[in-house]
């Protein structure tokens, strides 16, 4: 759940003069354009070009080339040295091995990864979520359901302290990549290179019983907020609810497109650790601060959702090692 507030430093009175995004949209026609995808629904894209909005059909936009964002001078030589590194030790690896990089990462340093997400939406609506910093070039992985029908996404980043200031900290505007609303992902960029950031834990390494920590903006203003609990179990859709219920979400969230047996298989890491509104968007860490998960939402008293690191990875897809 994200958090819905009557006040907020992240105001869209920020809209005017923050930086523009101008992507290359390319639609299946094999028309090129510039400009900035604003809101995705299953059935309607709309986008900002310079002479104002257009609403596309989803499956007219067959791809969209992203601008990289500026670096910042004051992070742009970590990031590089972070970068360089990792193509280093790479290289060395088999080509299996390649996908992701292990990193070390302390827990001072995870504090630093997890956003604050602000939104603001056309009818006046304000509300916060949290978000996980997962590539040194500004990409957070976030629900979908926190971004929702933003009309614009402000981000607050954590300090080297890991502490963000709903006053003082630097507001980024972010813009949308892609969004799930069935997985209840989605995926923004902010223009600011970010050294610090978290990796995947291997599917594999999601055990009962495990030690775990959800990071997050509970309520919108207890930022940086860390709850501790265990990996109580991990679901499936189908475990959880049946297979006729699976069949009716399926039609009823515009999900049609994918098979039940898919739907069936979206898999969930419940814990006791507290997830409370605002938290949603947050990582679930292990104890080598790897992301095992999205947190998502809370069921009755304790239990906590977060969406399985399987499905994360799969989202995010090429983006994380561009």
């Amino acid at each position: 759940m994200r958090t819905q507030l009557v006040a907020f430093g992240i105001l869209a009175s920020s809209v005017v003069g923050l930086p523009v995004w101008a992507d290359v949209i390319r639609f299946k026609d094999g028309t090129r354009l510039q400009g900035t995808i604003v809101k995705r629904t299953p059935t309607e894209v709309i986008v900002q070009f310079d002479y104002g909005k257009a609403s596309f059909a989803p499956a007219d936009i067959i791809e969209v080339i992203p601008e990289e964002p500026e670096a910042e001078e004051i992070n742009e030589t970590t990031a590089a040295l972070l970068e360089e590194g990792r193509k280093s030790e790479a290289a060395r690896m088999p080509e299996a091995e390649q996908q992701e990089v292990a990193r070390t990462v302390s827990f001072a340093e995870s504090m630093q990864a997890v956003a604050l997400v602000g939104i603001f939406t056309e009818g006046g609506e304000l509300g916060v979520g949290s978000g996980a910093v997962i590539s040194p070039k500004g990409l957070i992985v976030t629900n979908a359901h926190v971004v929702g029908d933003a009309e614009y996404i402000g981000v607050l980043l954590p300090d080297s302290e890991g502490t963000i200031s709903l006053e003082k900290s630097r507001e980024y505007q972010a813009r949308v990549l892609k969004t799930d609303v069935c997985y209840d992902l989605a995926l923004l960029r902010v223009p600011i290179r970010t050294p610090n950031y978290l990796s995947f834990a291997a599917d594999e390494d999601i055990r009962l019983g495990e030690e775990v920590r959800a990071i997050g903006n509970p309520l919108g203003f207890l930022t940086g907020s860390v709850s501790k609990g265990v990996i109580s179990s991990v679901r499936t859709a189908k475990d959880m609810v049946g297979d006729q219920v699976v069949d009716a979400l399926q039609k009823e969230t515009g999900c049609q497109h994918l098979s039940g047996r898919v739907l069936g298989g979206f898999t969930m890491v419940q814990t006791d650790a507290a997830i409370n509104p605002g938290n949603s968007g947050g990582p679930l860490l292990n104890s080598r601060n790897e992301i095992v998960g999205i947190n998502s939402y809370l069921l009755g008293s304790g239990l906590g959702f977060a969406i399985h690191v399987k499905h994360v990875r799969q989202f995010v897809g090429v983006y994380k090692n561009e």
